[in-house]
């Protein structure tokens, strides 16, 4: 089963819309830092690092923004909707008579998990490949680059920050990409029970515009996604995570048991 979905997401021209997409954007954003915006874009005396320079510290507003606004559906996209296209074209009855239902739902669900993550770090990380070429690797000072809330509740990564800013990009980066595979899980959800395939991707993105608006500023996955105001509470994170996924699963078990005609 799991060659069946590789073969399938190798051919699906959303996987390379949303890798060539999302790599447009993190590109745009490195050059606007390096090249158009050399100096004026980040106010700080010490500003050549990549640590302080790549898409995840929110230094250029625009695309950062673009990429806080598509994560949700550039994780959805490769592969979120295969089970509505497939009952939606009579695929899934003759992929069933191959393998059983709990095997291919279960294969699904975990393939459209790592797609997900996947999806998003890579971009991530070829960003701060590239501005790892470009500066030295200059670690943010304590004074100088001073961070909002750096004293606060929400300093929990604060001295990674400080003594190992890379592992500290690399844990955003990890938790971009964790916060994409969970709503991807939450759109793939909810696929049991609308029949337009369009859905799957605007499920996710509504519950991430939702949060960006109504919740408060602890809460709000802006926080998590794009380190502009200060650390965030990694507990406050985890919660929040761990809401959506507990959702997401129940979701889709309930969907998988009660929505599927076989």
């Amino acid at each position: 089963m799991t060659y069946f979905f590789i073969y399938r997401l190798l051919k699906s021209k959303t996987l390379y819309f949303s890798l060539i997409f999302s790599t447009l954007i993190v590109l745009y954003q490195y050059l606007d830092i390096v090249v158009f915006n050399n100096h004026t874009n980040l106010p700080y005396e010490v500003h050549k690092s990549p640590f302080l320079s790549n898409i995840l510290q929110g230094n250029s507003v625009i695309p950062s923004t673009v990429w806080l606004m598509i994560l949700p559906i550039l994780a959805t996209l490769p592969i979120t909707s295969l089970y509505r296209f497939d009952v939606n074209s009579g695929y899934f009855m003759n992929t069933i008579i191959k393998t059983t239902k709990s095997k291919y739902f279960n294969t699904l669900i975990v393939f459209n998990f790592l797609c997900s993550f996947l999806i998003i770090i890579i971009p991530l990380s070829i960003n701060l490949y590239l501005f790892l070429m470009t500066y030295p690797s200059i670690k943010p000072d304590g004074i100088i680059n001073y961070m909002q809330n750096v004293v606060s509740n929400g300093s929990d990564l604060a001295n990674i920050y400080y003594e190992h800013p890379l592992l500290y990009t690399l844990i955003l980066i990890l938790i971009n990409g964790l916060y994409g595979a969970i709503l991807s899980t939450v759109g793939l959800s909810f696929s049991f029970f609308i029949k337009k395939t369009y859905f799957v991707y605007i499920i996710p993105f509504v519950v991430n515009l939702l949060g960006i608006t109504i919740l408060n500023p602890d809460y709000n996955p802006q926080r998590y996604i794009i380190n502009k105001n200060g650390f965030f509470n990694l507990q406050i994170f985890s919660l929040l995570n761990l809401v959506l996924i507990i959702l997401g699963l129940l979701i889709f078990l309930w969907g998988k048991k009660r929505r599927v005609l076989l």
